[in-house]
């Protein structure tokens, strides 16, 4: 599977999210509904019975992630819902590998998942319960990072 974002993208990333005013940490969340209506959707949905502390890293993680993507320098079609749904149900089993394996780096778009994981977790995944809240938001997020990596076009290379 390819790889849309490196590890110098998503350094580049953080650090401008980082520095980031909260108008323009405003501006990102609402360019996400913007690039892919559906995805964002999902994600808001999906999030809704989680814990607050979840729910609110996943909806700040999403802007993030997303921006990494375009900063990828990829092109996007629209994400359509049938493709989230199949990514959903594709990775049902995510949570159970993870605990299990936690091997983020054989996955597409290593770089993001790792930062993703990093930050949902307080604890060492193993020490958790499958269906504990940070697997769940894991998951759902994972299902956003696969969507955009299977919408998104390389740049391909000028000569």
């Amino acid at each position: 599977m390819k790889q849309l974002v490196s590890a110098e993208t998503m350094e580049q990333t953080l650090a401008a999210f980082d520095s980031a005013s909260p108008e323009e940490k405003d501006a990102l969340r609402q360019r996400c509904g913007q690039f892919q209506e559906e995805l964002t959707a999902f994600v808001v949905a999906y999030s809704e019975h989680l814990p607050d502390r979840e729910r609110g890293l996943i909806l700040a993680l999403l802007p993030l992630v997303m921006d990494a993507f375009r900063r990828s320098g990829a092109t996007f079609r629209k994400i359509r819902p049938g493709e989230i749904v199949h990514a959903w149900k594709a990775n049902a089993g995510f949570a159970r590998d993870l605990k299990v394996r936690g091997d983020s780096q054989t996955r597409a778009e290593p770089e993001v998942l790792l930062l993703v994981l990093d930050l949902l977790f307080d604890t060492d995944p193993a020490d958790m319960v499958s269906d504990a809240p940070p697997f769940a938001a894991a998951r759902i997020l994972k299902v956003a990072i696969d969507c955009l990596n299977r919408a998104g076009v390389p740049p391909t290379v000028k000569r």
